[in-house]
This record gives C-alpha cells, sequence and structure tokens, in this order.
C-alpha cells in the first residue's frame, strides 16, 4: 500500500498543478523533495513526484529553444519581408 502522501502528490496535487500550468511552484515543491535524502522517503518517488519534475524541466527545455528560435528566425523574417515587399 502506498503512503499517503506519495498518493496526495501522485492523485491530486501534482496533476492538478501541472493541468494548470503551476508548473513553477510545483517544480519549487519537487525540487525541495528531490534530494536522495528526502526523495528515499517516499515511497515510488520517481512515479510520485520526479516524473513531473523531469516533465516540467522538459517543458522549461522546450520554452528555451523556442525563445532561441524565435529570436533568430524573426530578423531573418523581417528582413526576408522586407526584400520580398519592395
Amino acid at each position: 500500500m502506498r503512503n499517503p502522501f506519495a498518493l496526495l502528490l501522485t492523485c491530486s496535487f501534482s496533476p492538478d498543478a501541472i493541468i494548470n500550468e503551476n508548473y513553477k511552484y510545483l517544480k519549487g515543491f519537487l525540487e525541495d523533495l528531490a534530494p536522495p535524502e528526502r526523495s528515499a522517503l517516499i515511497q515510488d518517488w520517481e512515479v510520485a513526484g520526479l516524473v513531473y519534475l523531469d516533465y516540467i524541466r522538459v517543458i522549461e527545455m522546450l520554452d528555451r529553444i523556442q525563445q532561441v528560435t524565435n529570436q533568430n528566425i524573426c530578423p531573418f523574417f523581417l528582413q526576408f519581408w522586407w526584400i520580398v515587399s519592395k
């Protein structure tokens, strides 16, 4: 049987935060629990917490990639548009 904390984290708290895109708060909470001396005390940490933390990190990485891509493409697009519209 899973402990009540892991059940609450997996079935309520984390999914609600993900659905509502409240990543910053959830990430801070999960990062506080992530060190081995803490996460070892949480039954099924890998599926009760770490999976959500990994998801948030992937979302953040994709956002950074998109920002860099937009910064690099936008000036090119504007220059192209200026040439084509002449």
